[in-house]
């Protein structure tokens, strides 16, 4: 059995958000579409019904079509009441995301290599800080992480 895991990663262009929940549900699939005729041909083709031509025009990309229309409905249900519908979906969503990091976490303790991959994890190998690209790849991970590479980035980088 495959698991989500397993997915290939997305050829570029990325694809929006809400194109991406459709290539998250297919790779719940019992075989994946994409071995055969591979990520790119099947996203572009498969999901999205492109024609490959502008000036040829594609179908309409009714699994995008609908999931766009779900959301939009979602979020017009949600806003309905005012603050009042809001709070309501808002105590309801909140906690999702700790309740899957929590499932998350215990789903991985079980996959077998799990003890195996935390004695990694938690034995640093402490002759590597004298690497230089550790510590390269520690500020760009610190740009990355404090929301800062939107501009500073392209200021800090060097010009070429």
């Amino acid at each position: 059995m495959k698991h989500a895991t397993d997915c290939p990663p997305l050829s570029s262009p990325p694809p929006s958000a809400r194109n991406r929940w459709i290539y998250f549900f297919a790779c719940f699939e019992k075989d994946f579409v994409w071995e055969k005729e591979g990520e790119s041909d099947f996203f572009f083709r498969k999901v999205l019904a492109h024609s490959g031509s502008i000036n040829k025009p594609g179908t309409l990309a009714w699994k995008v079509a609908l999931a766009l229309l779900f959301q939009r409905f979602l979020v017009i249900a949600c806003m309905w009441n005012g603050t009042r519908t809001i709070g309501m979906v808002s105590k309801v969503l909140t906690p999702i995301p700790f309740i899957v990091i929590f499932v998350t976490l215990i789903y991985s303790a079980t996959l077998p290599g799990a003890g195996q991959g935390l004695k990694e994890y938690f034995s640093p190998d402490w002759n590597a800080l004298g690497k230089s690209d550790v510590w390269i790849d520690a500020i760009g991970q610190l740009f990355f992480g404090l929301s800062l590479a939107m501009g500073i980035m392209q200021v800090s980088s060097p010009k070429t």
